[in-house]
């Protein structure tokens, strides 16, 4: 596969595993790779271990092995193996590791699992869609639960890159189009 990869955003939810199964799909229909990148917190800004002698390097490692083991059980069959063992898990805030890994890779889009939050919710914790919209210079999809046999797509366009992604998309694995053609 060549070009210019799809991100996807996964973080253990039911949410996520649906975007990390629309993003393997898009990409298998555009021909190009599927990456799933996780953020992880920093253990290297948290002073909880300060002065217990715990080798904050181990912490670390042990934390992005349970992490990276955490994700994939959630993530189950939704991608394929192939996938699923390429899994970036990062430490630092999310919209940081998902930016680093769209400018590493070079990719065309970021896919995100889109969630319900409350008012409250979103003003404590915050809305990933909503700090990667701020930020990013790439085209952004926000699937809505898992997909369907029969999806209905909105999409709106602002660049020529989105155009061509979804142009190269064949109608034989679209069975919208392929029902409408």
């Amino acid at each position: 596969m060549s070009g210019q990869p799809i991100v996807v955003g996964v973080d253990g939810s039911p949410e996520s595993g649906a975007a990390a199964s629309a993003g393997w799909v898009l990409a298998k229909a555009a021909g190009v790779m599927c990456r799933l990148a996780h953020a992880m917190r920093d253990v290297g800004s948290t002073l909880e271990m300060a002065g217990t002698g715990v080798s904050l390097d181990t912490l670390e490692l042990a934390m992005r092995a349970h992490a990276r083991r955490e994700i994939l059980a959630a993530l189950g069959n939704a991608v394929p193996p192939a996938i699923a063992d390429r899994l970036i898990v990062r430490p630092g805030r999310t919209t940081a590791v998902l930016t680093e890994v769209i400018v590493e890779t070079d990719a065309q889009i970021l896919v995100l699992g889109g969630k319900h939050h409350s008012t409250l919710g979103r003003w404590i914790s915050g809305s990933t869609v909503q700090q990667m919209v701020r930020r990013l210079n790439v085209p952004l999809l926000v699937t809505a639960g898992a997909p369907r046999p029969r999806p209905r797509v909105l999409v709106a366009v602002v660049n020529q890159a989105a155009i061509s992604v979804i142009c190269r998309i064949p109608r034989s694995s679209n069975p919208a189009a392929r029902s409408r053609a």
